[in-house]
């Protein structure tokens, strides 16, 4: 799953870097065309950005609840043990 993140921070990049390009480079189209693409590709690199940071929140969330349910079982465990002991 790191892979496909690493991947997608690079496709932001690129995007975000093309949409600076086309703002602030001269290219022979019209400036409103020019800007609105600029703008499209800028927009998109950032959300593409904050999706990757989003899912890598998830990722830790997920791997936190796992670690918490493996501890809640472990301690049910012991405590059935513990009781069963006392039991005896």
């Amino acid at each position: 799953m790191r892979v496909v993140l690493i991947i997608n921070i690079f496709t932001s990049v690129v995007v975000f870097s093309v949409g600076v390009y086309f703002i602030f480079m001269p290219l022979k189209i019209d400036s409103t065309t020019k800007i609105l693409f600029g703008a499209i590709f800028i927009a998109y690199g950032i959300y593409r950005f904050l999706n990757v940071l989003n899912k890598q929140k998830l990722l830790r969330q997920n791997e936190k609840i796992e670690e918490m349910r493996i501890a809640q079982d472990k301690l049910i465990e012991d405590v059935k043990v513990n009781k069963e002991k006392n039991e005896k």
